[in-house]
């Protein structure tokens, strides 16, 4: 594939630009908030950018060029390359500006253009004296991420270099590894919070990014003392963490993975002990278990299906554009972190019942210990509840939590879950203190002590990892998004998973104490069947008894003994 850049023939070129320019600013997340479809009735968005491209070149000094397939002459892509005078003279005229919101269609939100263009005009504030200013660049989303856009920047670059000015641009998310990777540096940024256009809904939006990077020199030498000095948290521009990214999505599958089959070795020797060995019947609490254990299964598929389709666990910048519109329409059912949330509360109500019914069993006796475990029980189910009621009321229609189209009002659905996770840690440690305070008081060796306190409390590495996902839920609208939501998925799997193990643990205790008994008794008996005078093979009977002795022979019947030498 052979690409050709050239200069752009309006009239000719203006429907195929802007068809281009329509689909790429479509996979872009700020779209679902700048663009309402359901008032385009005349499907009137390819000629809003007609008149956007139109007014980008009518500026002063400003050229377009595309990029053209030599095999089958189609446009894959343009940029508008503006040269700006020493003069005062604005990158964008305000004057233009102006015009252009007070031209918007009604399909396009006034408000939201208005916010991020003022967050643009005040990047573009950084780009003083005469230089170079990328306008408009757009690549067609199906020729991405095959060097276009590559070809394209470095084309204008190299008019920019020949004439001894430095290059500026505002970068978004999608492409600011691209500008990266030709010598552009960060300047200044804006983060607009799309979480909180959405309504802090939580669907996956986050911060989305602009950046002002210019080429310049001098502005690189500056750039890395104020890196030194102060830097910059834009996780989108670390063009290095690609392999980290990497290491995060891949440890989500691989402890996911690893820990469910501890699950699985865990669930069945519990079962096998209970019914092979103990003989008994499978109680309550461990239905529970099962239950919470099939459900922790869901939670695993949801979070490794979000790693490998939803491209979580990979930084912003490291995920081209085209793949935005996969993270923001994805099937949101295993994209919801409502959902992730309400799979991770549920296996803990479940384990929480478990655990308490288990305890009751063991300390139940003692009056106190038992009322503790009812009212810690009550607590627990009224939690669980609680958060099913949260998850059905976080938004109002409650589709307008998935459909990024619906419109609702919505809850702070962070808060909601910090605060019930919050309350979920307390009950975990009110569990936990039944085993300290209570195995103390029994009667046995200090060293039998330590051992059932051990086993009873391995759930104590869930509280653990409850207070990492306390910390991990604040940074789910940071601005690695991506990445950030699978730190988040790998602590839930963990969590869930560590605790169905936990509840197995009394189990293995059981069993091999109910093994080691078998072979002490077993040891016992035949220690006293060769110490046992008579020997009980020789025994036959109540009253009767008979042995034999090479050279004598004693033998005892119906009371009757009979001695012969």
């Amino acid at each position: 594939m052979g690409i050709i850049i050239t200069e752009v023939e309006l009239e000719k070129d203006l429907p195929f630009l802007a068809e281009i320019n329509r689909r790429t600013f479509l996979q872009e997340l700020p779209s679902h908030f700048a663009y309402r479809p359901s008032l385009d009735t005349r499907h009137e968005l390819a000629t809003f950018f007609q008149n956007r491209l139109v007014g980008r070149l009518s500026q002063p000094h400003a050229r377009m060029f595309k990029a053209v397939d030599q095999d089958t002459n189609r446009i894959s892509g343009f940029a508008c390359w503006r040269r700006v005078n020493n003069d005062g003279e604005p990158a964008v005229p305000a004057q233009a500006t102006a015009k252009a919101m007070a031209s918007l269609p009604p399909f396009m939100n006034a408000e939201f253009t208005a916010a991020t263009g003022a967050e643009v005009k005040q990047l573009e504030d950084h780009m003083k004296g005469e230089h170079y200013y990328l306008t408009a660049f757009a690549v067609d989303p199906d020729r991405q991420d095959k060097g276009i856009g590559s070809q394209l920047l470095k084309y204008c670059i190299q008019i920019a270099d020949d004439a001894g000015l430095p290059s500026w641009l505002v970068a978004f998310p999608g492409s600011h590894s691209l500008y990266l990777r030709h010598g552009f540096i960060d300047v200044d940024h804006r983060d607009n919070d799309l979480n909180a256009w959405d309504n802090n809904r939580c669907r996956g939006y986050g911060i989305y990014r602009a950046c002002a990077m210019s080429s310049s020199a001098l502005l690189k030498s500056h750039s890395h003392s104020r890196v030194e000095q102060a830097p910059i948290h834009n996780t989108s521009s670390v063009s290095t963490m690609g392999s980290k990214s990497f290491d995060v999505a891949q440890q989500t599958v691989v402890f996911s993975s690893v820990f469910t089959l501890l699950a699985i070795l865990s669930l069945s020797v519990h079962i096998m002990v209970r019914l092979f060995l103990l003989r008994t019947r499978l109680g309550f609490d461990d239905w529970l278990t099962a239950a919470a254990f099939v459900i922790a299964l869901v939670l695993v598929a949801q979070t490794i299906w979000a790693v490998t389709n939803e491209r979580q666990g990979q930084h912003v910048a490291s995920i081209i554009p085209a793949q935005f519109e996969l993270i923001a329409k994805i099937c949101i059912y295993f994209k919801s972190l409502l959902v992730h949330e309400e799979l991770w509360a549920l296996v803990n109500s479940l384990i929480r019942l478990s655990a308490l019914i288990t305890i009751k069993n063991i300390f139940g006796v003692i009056r106190k210990y038992r009322i503790w475990s009812n009212v810690v029980m009550a607590l627990s189910i009224a939690h669980g509840l609680s958060t099913i009621l949260v998850g059905a009321l976080v938004c109002r229609p409650l589709n307008a939590a998935f459909d990024p189209n619906a419109k609702g009002v919505c809850i702070n659905q962070i808060a909601s879950f910090v605060a019930i996770e919050a309350t979920g840690l307390a009950l975990d440690l009110l569990i936990l203190a039944v085993p300290f305070l209570a195995v103390p008081q029994l009667q046995m060796p200090r060293s039998s002590k330590c051992i059932t306190i051990f086993v009873l409390s391995a759930g104590a590495l869930v509280t653990i990892i409850t207070g990492l996902r306390i910390a991990a839920l604040h940074r789910v609208n940071s601005l690695d998004v991506t990445y950030d939501q699978a730190y988040l998925g790998l602590l839930s799997t963990l969590g869930a998973l560590t605790s169905i193990i936990a509840a197995c643990i009394p189990s293995f205790s059981a069993g091999y104490h109910h093994m080691d008994r078998r072979r002490k008794e077993k040891t016992n008996a035949a220690v006293s069947k060769c110490t046992q005078w008579p020997p009980p093979e020789h025994v036959s009977g109540p009253g009767l008894a008979k042995f034999s002795f090479d050279s004598a022979s004693l033998s005892v019947a119906n009371g009757d003994t009979d001695l012969e030498s």
